[in-house]
């Protein structure tokens, strides 16, 4: 499977129920219909700009004429149409409250059916990680020794 946000490329078992990317965290259907919202919007611009180019001839004739009469004006501000933003700053906004709201309803589940199948730790290291949990462990047995002899001396005193 490939991640529509970040193009991770991995199996399908590795993007888990509901399908999020491994990588970058993205919910696939989610990302996946903000990319087709952005290349819808990137087609739709491209015909409108095909359309200019085609209607620009006649429009540059006129202006040369008009040139050769009057001196170039300043060139005008680009002006983005109306909605263009909007309409991709929705599907941005709807996409982000959709993945809050599942991860919302992820957070509030009581249980988790997680299932570790395979650990692969190389051996030497394995025997590094014993041996700081031996050494952490030896205070940890002084101090439940200490504990549990002033709870002793405590009851024999009762």
């Amino acid at each position: 499977m490939k991640c529509p946000n970040c193009d991770f490329i991995e199996k399908d078992e590795a993007f888990g129920q509901p399908p999020t990317c491994p990588k970058c965290g993205a919910i696939y259907e989610k990302a996946l219909r903000v990319r087709q919202l952005k290349e819808l919007h990137l087609k739709k611009l491209k015909a409108a700009a095909e359309k200019k180019a085609q209607e620009q001839p006649a429009q540059q004739q006129a202006a040369e004429k008009q040139e050769a009469v009057e001196p170039p004006a300043e060139p005008e501000e680009v002006k983005v149409q109306p909605g263009m933003a909007a309409s991709i700053s929705a599907g941005i906004a709807e996409a982000r409250a959709e993945r809050q709201r599942e991860a919302d309803e992820i957070a509030n589940r009581v249980t988790s059916n997680v299932v570790i199948t395979d650990v692969q730790i190389p051996f030497w290291p394995l025997v590094w990680l014993m041996i700081k949990l031996a050494v952490a462990a030896a205070p940890a047995a002084i101090v439940f020794t200490f504990v549990l002899s002033v709870l002793g001396e405590i009851m024999r005193g009762i």
